[in-house]
């Protein structure tokens, strides 16, 4: 019994493991090799969402790293990757195409980083960790927030004013997207001066909200 108890736990996969695995698997699809600190960023962002990571899982968390300088049309004319990509994005292929053309279009490279929708997780290899923490954030928005947790947001959100550090300068903000942008700065650099600070300053509702969510304190998260 002690044998097969150490051979069951010695085989255990985390699910920080589970998606560096399924992540490292993309490179099959890309002619240059993701630069191998994007996933060291991502396995420390991950660790960041741990109480809530067999959820993130079982709801089909796909995160794909695409390299910076990878050719967007090769990309396009691989069945495999465009079937994986669109199978992430809910069907989506129109998301899936123009997400790629946000990311990896020569005049927006280093301007939009990431990109989510329904199970997909798409960033490029030379940013820095709140990208991923960013976009798991979105992630678990969509996919694990019950809806009351999310009128909850969604009030806290029209509570605030147009010059709320994390409302500004986003175009496109809305209470998920506020609710992204303050999980970063939530994760982000502690101290005196850094957006966890301030997020708590600002919005000291949504700062204790946010700590229940990765707590995965009952209530707010889906029953599975």
């Amino acid at each position: 019994m002690l044998i097969k108890y150490i051979l069951e736990n010695t085989n255990t996969m985390t699910y920080t493991d589970t998606v560096l695995e399924q992540t490292r698997g993309y490179q099959r699809f890309f002619q240059r090799p993701v630069k191998e600190k994007a996933y060291d960023r991502l396995e420390q962002s991950l660790g960041l969402f741990d109480a809530l990571g067999d959820r993130m899982v079982e709801a089909g968390l796909g995160v794909m790293i695409l390299p910076l300088q990878e050719d967007e049309t090769a990309l396009r004319l691989n069945p495999d990757f465009t079937d994986e990509i669109n199978r992430l994005a809910g069907g989506s292929a129109y998301y899936a195409s123009n997400a790629l053309k946000m990311i990896l279009h020569p005049e927006s490279r280093k301007a939009i980083a990431g990109a989510h929708h329904q199970q997909l997780v798409l960033c490029t290899d030379f940013l820095g960790r709140e990208v991923f923490d960013h976009e798991l954030a979105h992630f678990v928005y969509t996919n694990l927030l019950t809806d009351p947790t999310k009128k909850i947001i969604g009030s806290l959100f029209h509570e605030t004013t147009q010059y709320h550090p994390f409302r500004e300068p986003h175009k496109q903000i809305n209470s998920e997207e506020y609710f992204a942008r303050s999980t970063e700065a939530h994760l982000g650099r502690k101290g005196m001066f850094g957006p966890h600070r301030k997020l708590r300053k600002k919005d000291p509702q949504l700062a204790r909200l946010i700590s229940d969510v990765l707590e995965g304190k009952k209530g707010l998260i889906k029953a599975t």
